[in-house]
């Protein structure tokens, strides 16, 4: 269970940050924002030429002002359009989330800046070690410190990690061909592993594996089964669950070389012959522990040792010649003679036999294990920080025994004594379900988990709605001929028919929920869909879809059961 006293700092900090955020705002001067330098640069350090920067309060999507000079009169325009060399002149005062993109909207990097002049306290204590999130490295421990996990190729949330998730992942506008496995339009696929996992809407699972590339175009294990342009998102340490989570790197047993086209210029120190596999990627897999010697493996020698031979022997006698082995006596011809013979000679070599018994010998380099850690959540500014640095300008130690509990990074309640909150005492807390509570005859005080859009979309109990949860943009299903309608995944979405839907499944449905779904006809048009039962319509009279070419109609939902939801189709909307 959380303690007690964890609930007490978080209220407390809270009502100290907000006092500090008021004092500041009439004691701040504006200045230039770390790390929004003079030329912005992208992931191969190139200038991020025509990209653009846009600034917001922190942990939020609500803009913030940025300034062209100190005195804070000239806003800038937000986002910030760079330049042809990556470069704005960008001031501001206090904390700031900065999210950069490229000049095609891929998102470089999405971060909490703050400024570092005089009273905008831009420069106060940061909670974290100032390693940006993504950060691999040797650890001692056993276990994963705080902001960590071990990088072991383990799934994780993309919605509680989505800012690792933007660090691993590369999103790119590109276009997809009807039938064609190969996907154009990239701006850079430097960093692309072969075999990679990808996740576009135009091909029917909605994900695939690198195949081959080329420095603007990727080629998919499967076809896109419509054209269109839409942006993929490459996965190069793997996509989890393919919808809601993604893998950390898997590093173990292996030693981490550097992308052999790091900065976008390959070195001659790994090729695909030695290495195994293409080294000019982010997350490229080579080598091998053993080997085994083969004969083409070995230099050219000449063996040592001795040859013994044997061969016939031939006497002439007068008129006769003896052949030995042979015949005793062979008649000699009349006359002149010239004797041509062959004689036979046999010979065996004897020396030290060469070679051995082909057993693979070791490539491994005297190594020594440790954990490879990761890191996994960002660092927080002391004006939006998660944890404590400091209460109420408090020094010296707390006090461990009497009454609190203090085991690794909590410290909890002993269950004795009142704890006081804001005008709230606290008497003995209790725990509560599903989430951690403190409550007591006054109220609750206490902690919920912030809900996501699925568990939003699917009525998930014991979480706290924000409102751009409740508020979502619409989303898109891929077509199939058995097309998959998922309620947790969207409360309003839309499909483009490219062929008829012969089978439409509800899935999670939940009482109460409502939205729409858009059908969209192809540039060909004709296509028809059948209704899941579900779906209740007027009258009991199902709606005939517009066939028209490009055409567009909205159905409407509400549902009063998971098996009874009222319908009726808008069509024909322009």
């Amino acid at each position: 269970m959380k303690s007690a006293m964890h609930s007490i700092f978080k209220t407390f900090l809270l009502s100290v940050l907000i006092i500090a955020q008021v004092h500041f705002a009439y004691a701040q001067t504006a200045s230039i924002l770390p790390p929004a330098k003079t030329t912005f640069v992208d992931q191969n350090g190139k200038p991020l030429t025509s990209g653009t920067v846009e600034f917001f309060i922190p942990s939020t999507s609500t803009h913030k002002t940025t300034w062209q000079d100190a005195a804070e009169t000239i806003p800038n325009q937000n986002p910030v359009v760079l330049d042809g060399a990556g470069r704005a002149l960008i001031l501001g005062s206090g904390s700031y989330r900065q999210l950069v993109k490229d000049r095609n909207g891929n998102i470089v990097w999405d971060q909490i800046t703050s400024s570092v002049g005089s009273g905008g306290g831009g420069g106060g204590t940061q909670t974290g070690d100032g390693d940006l999130v993504g950060t691999i490295k040797p650890w001692a421990g056993m276990l994963a410190p705080n902001q960590y996990m071990f990088a072991y190729g383990e799934e994780v949330s993309r919605t509680t990690f989505s800012v690792l998730l933007t660090a691993m992942t590369s999103v790119q506008s590109i276009f997809c061909s009807s039938g064609s496995p190969t996907l154009t339009g990239f701006s850079d696929t430097t960093n692309f592993p072969i075999g990679a996992a990808v996740e576009v809407s135009c091909i029917t699972a909605g994900f695939s594996t690198i195949v081959s590339k080329t420095p603007s175009t990727i080629t998919l294990a499967v076809n896109a089964v419509i054209s269109v342009n839409v942006d993929a998102t490459v996965f190069p340490w793997g996509n989890g669950n393919h919808t809601t989570t993604f893998n950390l790197p898997d590093l173990r047993g292996y030693v981490v070389a550097g992308n052999n086209n790091m900065g976008g210029a390959a070195s001659t120190v790994l090729n695909s012959t030695y290495f195994g596999s293409d080294p000019n990627s982010t997350g490229g897999v080579g080598g091998s522990p053993s080997s085994t010697l083969l004969t083409a493996n070995l230099p050219s020698y000449t063996p040592t040792g001795t040859v013994a031979s044997t061969s016939s022997s031939i006497v002439l006698k007068g008129d006769l010649f003896t052949v030995s082995p042979g015949p005793t006596s062979v008649d000699a011809p009349a006359g002149p003679t010239t004797l041509d013979i062959t004689p036979t000679i046999t010979s065996v070599f004897s020396g030290v036999a060469q070679g051995g018994t082909s057993t693979p010998f070791s490539l491994i380099q005297p190594t020594k294990t440790a954990n490879y850690i990761i890191k996994v959540t960002p660092d927080q500014n002391s004006a939006t920080a998660s944890g404590v640095t400091s209460l109420g300008l408090m020094t010296g130690d707390i006090a461990c025994g009497g009454g609190l509990l203090c085991t690794g990074n909590v410290i909890s309640s002993l269950g004795t004594g009142s704890i006081a909150v804001g005008i709230t005492t606290v008497t003995n807390g209790t725990s509560g379900s599903p989430a951690t509570v403190i409550s007591n005859s006054s109220g609750l005080v206490g902690e919920l988990g912030i809900a996501t859009a699925n568990q939003y979309n699917c009525a998930t109990s014991g979480v706290l709605v924000e409102p751009n949860v409740i508020f979502q943009a619409e989303t898109v299903t891929p077509y199939s001929t058995t097309t998959i309608f998922d309620f947790c995944t969207f409360k309003s979405t839309a499909v483009t028919l490219t062929g008829n839907i012969t089978t439409q499944t509800l899935a999670n449905v939940v009482a109460g929920k409502a939205g729409t779904i858009t059908f969209i006809q192809d540039g060909s048009g004709s296509h028809t869909t059948v209704w899941n039962s579900i779906f209740k319509f007027s009258g009991g009279v199902t709606p005939t879809l517009t066939t028209t070419a490009g055409a567009v109609d909205i159905l409407t939902y509400s549902c009063r059961s998971a098996t009874f939801c009222a319908a009726s189709l808008l069509t024909d909307v322009k």
